[in-house]
């Protein structure tokens, strides 16, 4: 170094090139590996190593076995859509038949009761299947027996009204059904109706075909308004979509928190995990809800804060085929209030009646006080 008495020394061990600066009564070293001979310069007093050049033979050092040499590719993401246009399912049309022979009351069985009720109306539901070898057809109104409660009572015919609350259009009138289907008749029933007092009370109800069979209900029927009965119909109601994603899984990539007031942004992954291909076009719609999570119960509590329906984006995604995974991004306004720690997102996939679902939990991040 200039003007100073302190000169670099260069020596040699087991492969190492050293350069020992002696300062301050201390020798500092700077170990170089060098792979062949070096040289060093002293220019103007200042020490310069030269490492000489590796042979032109040399090679790399192999990469090591079990590492990746470049990252694993992830599927990418497709972006946010604003359309809410979605196209569910074509249900298949409606059958309409005319009717034909009636059904023999031999070849019905009673196929169980069922009950409902709604704004004070009581429906009990008669579903009688026909376990003939042929297409028959049951029409018109159905008589009523019964007993009231008083010993020895005998079978009487209990009075009714035609038509009844629970009527709908989609009922086909006649029933015209195929072996091994129902046809069905609704009995109406309320305990409530303004002033009136009269209690009809009734045992062992039986119903009459029109040739006099009886079939018995093994039930009771109790009204204070009256009873109703309507005809025999057919759900004529049109049968759901084959379900084009019985075998897609959802999973739900969430964000690590949600602030209040803010747009929460995350990832859901749609995977075929079936045998065969999936199209989702046309789009199906998606559903996305925020509900309040609590530890205690590890479950959502009360109604959902955010209710909201979207189209999926999903025009450029193409065939799904086996194995095979498409990641879509999410957005989800957070209220401005919330009042849990934490938040379950619900996601709905909506085709038709037909929906596939996830839920994750998410923490709520709150400014510090």
């Amino acid at each position: 170094m200039a003007g100073s008495d302190v000169h670099p020394i260069w020596r040699h061990t087991k492969g190492v090139d050293v350069v020992d600066t002696p300062a301050r009564g201390r020798r500092r070293r700077a170990p170089v590996v060098a792979a062949a001979a070096a040289t060093l310069l002293l220019v103007g007093g200042a020490g310069v190593l030269l490492a000489a050049c590796l042979p032109s033979n040399s090679r790399s050092s192999p990469a090591t076995p079990g590492l990746a040499s470049s990252p694993t590719p992830t599927v990418s993401v497709v972006p946010w859509s604003d359309r809410t246009d979605y196209q569910p399912a074509k249900r298949p049309p409606r059958e309409t038949r005319a009717p034909t022979a009636p059904c023999a009351p031999s070849d019905l069985r009673l196929d169980g009761l069922t009950m409902e009720g709604a704004t004070g109306h009581v429906g009990t539901w008669v579903n009688v299947r026909n376990a003939g070898s042929a297409r028959c057809s049951l029409g018109g109104y159905p008589t009523l027996l019964g007993r009231d409660h008083s010993a020895d009572a005998e079978l009487t015919a209990i009075p009714v009204e035609h038509g009844t609350f629970f009527d709908l259009k989609r009922h086909e009138r006649p029933a015209t059904i195929d072996p091994g289907e129902t046809g069905t008749v609704v009995i109406e029933t309320a305990l409530a109706c303004g002033d009136q007092t009269a209690v009809y009370d009734y045992q062992d109800v039986r119903l009459v075909f029109d040739d006099g069979t009886r079939m018995s209900l093994d039930s009771e029927l109790t009204s204070s308004c009256g009873i109703r009965i309507g005809s025999w119909y057919r759900d004529n109601a049109a049968p759901d979509p084959p379900s084009r994603f019985a075998h897609l899984k959802i999973t739900i990539e969430p964000a690590r928190t949600a602030r209040p007031g803010s747009t929460l942004e995350y990832v859901v992954r749609l995977a075929n995990t079936g045998d065969s291909a999936i199209d989702p076009t046309p789009c199906p719609g998606f559903r996305q809800l925020l509900s309040p999570w609590t530890e205690t119960s590890n479950a959502k509590l009360g109604k959902p804060i955010v209710y909201d329906t979207w189209r999926l984006n999903c025009d450029q995604v193409g065939t799904l085929t086996p194995g095979e995974a498409a990641r879509f991004a999410m957005r989800v306004d957070v209220p401005d209030e919330v009042s849990s720690d934490a938040l379950a997102i619900d996601w709905w996939l909506i085709d038709s009646k037909t929906t596939r679902t996830a839920t994750a939990r998410i923490d709520v991040a709150r400014p510090p006080r």
